[in-house]
């Protein structure tokens, strides 16, 4: 079958899928593995997650497992009847077996475990392959005739990528503790080293019929090499390939002076002392469904009033005729289906725990600078402050004697993150006592009786973000007499809360007005509008003219020596309670006025997006995505607030390429690792999405496909060891706020660490500024808190303009395109009649140097004029309101 005619039936086969599919025309693959049949006469290749058949000489390829399934590093058998690969299959790979005789494709394990590199036995009888079914990665084979399993190593380290020679040799990589060696297998549990070093190592792969190997060898962004290993009394190794983007997959052979391998895009050909390469072409014709932008109706500027449907943290008394529950950011007392404020402020009160009775709260709060526990008399009012160290407690819990709060707390800005689990004697604030460390992603803290002990109960991880959470227990510090049959009575009747909850009107200003601007860049046009009046009524700009066309407003605001660009939005961010009243200030100081929320706790975003919605706290207006899994809430339906889920949005850079480093085995960054901080690792084998190899590169076939969907790829690129670089080159009068509104220990966790190669960024920079030159969509995320809020979207500004994309489309993506991908450009994005008047005031002309975004002077959101000043002023302390 012709090439031509090759991609003609894909592509009719792909719009018979539906309307809304395209055809992406791939030339090129990005981290692919190819495997030659045992005749010589065709290739596989996972391209995209599928397998593909084509001539071995190159041409069209066919699918014989679709894109986007998943699968990765194929192996023929001897027999060149079956191929063995890894699939991503509900967040783990198991092995499948494809047979060629018949199309059948089955899997070979379904276990909970990690089992991949697969490679066949010399007689075929068996499939080699790494797992880590013992903790650490360690050499398995299956019979595939009975299914049995035999461990082969069990030895300290990882151990990865076993190659099988003709005659039953076994070659195989192990890395432990930052070095790589290449290992023999000689029948016991630990293989003889061979070759090491500091480099990561992968894919060895047997010369036919001579003791030669040759392997992938990986520094770090700089360089991903082939390697060939001459075994003799002392091995001697040689360099195959020179400043080449070599892919992690085990070379093919066509003669035992001919290799076969993937590197930079394509299949080559090349002799084993040839400098000279030679490409395989291939061509593929990818059916890719369209994302799709959500519907968004809900008009942001809806007048109110809304009842408040974020809710951080409810308690009942034993007796159920207390409820007391946090909402706009302050504390409510449900009872005899009355409401009562119990705090009235502009902090953050979150996580009531009643006292046994019922006549005191224990709370989290940043009244006193920074995130603590305090305790709340109802009788009268009086607040007391429990705690004041560097953490930031969540979740507190009253024992059942009233004597001892439990909570969890952490040191960094997301309670998602490492927490440790704590105590405190109420009678002796400022002294609280670790009960566990090392806990992730950690929730549900309760009292509970097991075999007659109360213990300290909670759903934690001790793997690290994102690991399976298991139910933990630990017992109370020593001296704590806690009455079993009061912990373990049960949960109290609880009151129906939802016609008691607060209202809140949005924030409006308290009158019209002209803004008088001598420079406007609007979003729209690639220069500045100049001169400029905008007349603002209510949240939306009304007109927008030449100086003095129509009459002004009694309020005119001189901006005449300023410039306004359109309020910035960040498209991907996670965050939590441990940031505080502060949280909102941090975004509207740096120009971020609209921020995409991704979400595991729906109540407590929405607490967020209805105190910064109703000016009870200073903030952006706040779009929330329920996480990956996360169950929908039927809270969702709150007035003029945004609620949906994107699939039209790429998880950022960020996201993608942690999750593609850690499940296919690519080195990560060299630097200090800035990803730490984000909590999803995503998807590696979900498609399409931009992948990149051990070089940062990304080639023509996720290119075409990101294209192909209409998906928008969100940048992250500061939080992929851009932050440091960023800030070497863009710091300016803006960055100097950061000290007074994070910690030295938050600024630390952003800072610590080598200095970063700018080659490490660079090729991403050059990925995203070749999908905008093609047409492609891309809107700006920060990836916060992997990089500081706020100040993390003009890092993204400095790179992105660093990639050589236009100032004015730098400031375009960070506006208008987010608007678009949010599903919000009728309302955001740019400034024009109409729209929401969201708008940055800047000194300086950010369209000739792009540092000058961010020396913002005020930011107006909604109409809503706020100074730098005010925006970084923190609100004064309120006592509570006595009942």
């Amino acid at each position: 079958m012709s090439a031509v005619r090759t991609v003609c039936l894909l592509a009719a086969a792909a719009v018979a899928q539906g309307a809304d599919a395209q055809v992406a025309d791939i030339r090129e693959g990005t981290n692919i593995a190819v495997a030659l049949s045992p005749d010589g006469a065709s290739l596989i290749v996972d391209l995209l997650g599928g397998l593909w058949q084509l001539p071995a000489t190159g041409g069209g390829a066919v699918a014989l497992v679709p894109a986007g399934a998943g699968v990765r590093q194929p192996r023929f058998a001897p027999d060149g009847l079956s191929i063995v690969a890894q699939r991503w299959v509900d967040g783990q790979w198991d092995l499948w077996l494809f047979d060629l005789t018949d199309g059948s494709w089955r899997a070979l394990t379904t276990t909970a475990y990690d089992e991949r590199e697969p490679d066949f036995s010399a007689d075929g009888r068996s499939v080699l392959f790494a797992a880590d079914r013992t903790g650490g990665s360690a050499l398995w084979a299956l019979d595939l005739a009975d299914g049995r399993l035999r461990q082969l190593t069990d030895e300290l380290g990882d151990s990865s990528f076993p190659s099988v020679s003709a005659r039953g040799d076994l070659v195989y990589v192990n890395r432990r503790r930052g070095t790589s060696t290449l290992r023999l297998h000689d029948g016991g549990t630990a293989g003889a080293e061979i070759y090491r070093t500091e480099h990561w190592l992968a894919a060895p792969s047997w010369r036919p019929g001579s003791r030669v190997i040759v392997f992938n060898e990986v520094d770090g962004a700089r360089a991903s090499t082939l390697n060939m290993l001459l075994l003799a009394d002392e091995p001697v190794v040689k360099e195959l390939t020179h400043d080449e983007d070599v892919f992690p997959g085990r070379v093919a052979w066509s003669s035992p002076a001919e290799l076969l391998y993937a590197a930079d895009g394509q299949i080559w050909r090349r002799g084993i002392g040839d400098p000279v390469r030679t490409p395989l072409h291939l061509i593929a014709g990818v059916g890719v469904a369209v994302a799709g932008t959500p519907a968004v109706a809900v008009e942001l500027d809806a007048p109110g009033p809304h009842a408040a449907m974020g809710v951080v943290g409810t308690s009942t008394t034993p007796d159920g005729r207390r409820t007391a529950f946090a909402a706009l950011g302050d504390l409510w007392l449900a009872e005899r289906r009355e409401l009562t404020q119990l705090t009235d402020d502009a902090f953050l009160d979150a996580f009531p725990s009643f006292a046994p009775d019922g006549e005191s709260l224990v709370f989290v709060s940043d009244r006193g600078g920074t995130m603590d526990l305090w305790r709340l008399d109802l009788g009268n009012g009086v607040v007391t402050q429990l705690t004041g160290d560097a953490g930031k407690p969540f979740d507190p819990l009253v024992d059942p004697s009233g004597q001892w709060v439990a909570y969890l707390e952490t040191e960094g800005l997301s309670r998602f993150g490492e927490t440790a689990l704590k105590q405190l004697e109420l009678a002796q604030p400022y002294r609280p006592a670790t009960v566990a460390e090392g806990l992730y992603d950690a929730g549900e803290l309760h009292w509970e009786v097991a075999s007659g002990a109360v213990m300290l109960a909670l759903r934690a991880s001790r793997a690290g973000p994102g690991a399976r959470q298991e139910q933990l227990r630990f017992a109370p510090v020593p001296g704590v007499a806690i009455d079993a049959d009061a912990a373990g009575g049960g949960e109290p009747p609880r009151q129906e809360l939802a016609d008691l909850l607060p209202q809140w009107m949005p924030e409006v200003p308290e009158e019209p007005y002209v803004v008088q601007v001598g420079r406007v860049f609007d979003g729209v046009r690639n220069e500045y509008l100049r001169h400029m009046d905008i007349h603002v009524e209510g949240q939306r700009i009304t007109a927008m003219v030449r100086r003095g066309t129509l009459p002004a407003s009694r309020k005119v605001i001189d901006l005449t020596e300023a410039t306004i660009y359109p309020g910035l939005i960040d498209v991907h961010v996670r965050q939590s309670v441990a940031s505080g009243e502060r949280l909102g200030r941090i975004w509207l100081v740096n120009g971020v006025t609209t921020v995409r929320e991704v979400t595991d706790d729906v109540g407590e975003a929405l607490e967020r997006a209805e105190s910064w919605a109703s000016g009870r706290r200073l903030g952006p207006r706040l779009v929330i995505s329920p996480a990956s899994g996360a169950a929908e809430d039927d809270r969702s339906s709150a007035a003029s607030l945004v609620f949906t889920r994107y699939p039209n949005l790429s998880p950022s850079l960020a996201h993608v390429l942690q999750g593609q480093r850690e499940r296919l085995g690519i080195p990560r960054f060299e630097s200090r690792e800035p990803l730490d901080q984000i909590v999803d690792a995503g998807d590696a084998a979900a498609w399409p999405l931009l992948r990149v190899s051990a070089r940062n590169r990304s080639y023509q076939d996720t290119v075409a496909t990101l294209l192909a969907s209409e998906t928008v790829l969100s940048t992250g690129l500061a939080a992929l060891a851009g932050w440091p670089v960023a800030t070497q080159r863009g710091r300016g009068r803006a960055w100097e706020s950061m000290s007074g509104l994070f910690s030295p220990s938050e600024q630390r966790r952003w800072s610590d660490g080598a200095a970063v190669n700018p080659a490490v960024i660079a090729p991403l920079q050059e990925t995203v500024a070749r999908i905008l030159r093609s047409g492609g969509a891309v809107a700006v995320a920060s990836d916060a808190p992997a990089v500081p809020y706020g100040y993390g979207v003009h890092a993204e500004l400095t790179l992105l303009a660093e990639a050589g994309i236009p100032n004015d489309q730098v400031l375009r993506l960070a506006s208008a395109s987010g608007a678009i991908a949010l599903g919000l450009a009728r309302q955001l994005g740019t400034l024009e009649p109409g729209k929401l008047a969201d708008f940055v005031v800047v000194r300086g002309d950010p369209l000739a140097r792009i540092a000058d975004a961010a020396a913002v002077t005020a930011v107006v959101k909604g109409g809503v004029w706020r100074s730098r000043e005010e925006l970084l002023a923190r609100p004064e302390p309120q006592p509570a309101v006595p009942r």
